[in-house]
């Protein structure tokens, strides 16, 4: 692949996330009712629809690890699998 094809390919996918930044983050507001729920990559991806897995779960996994590190989430990893990991409110939680 050329650099022109792979920075296009790039751009294509920031932008993908970027246009699911504020369904991810209205999904949140509804599925976290108070400081003991918890919630996977999965449980935003039902809530909003159930668009195509392949195409989409990228996207809500790198919104969820934004706002984690942006504090508005806390993950917590429950055993050795990536199907372990959970998110929870955290201390910028609005």
């Amino acid at each position: 692949m050329n650099d022109l094809t792979t920075s296009a390919l790039e751009a294509a996918n920031k932008a993908m996330v970027a246009s699911w930044a504020t369904p991810v983050t209205d999904a949140l507001k509804d599925l976290i009712k108070d400081d003991t729920t918890t919630i996977r990559v999965d449980d935003v991806w039902k809530f909003l629809g159930s668009p195509d897995k392949a195409t989409h779960r990228t996207p809500i996994l790198k919104n969820l690890q934004a706002l984690r590190d942006a504090g508005v989430l806390t993950q917590h990893k429950r055993g050795e699998s990536n199907f372990g990991i959970f998110y929870t409110s955290g201390p910028n939680w609005v």
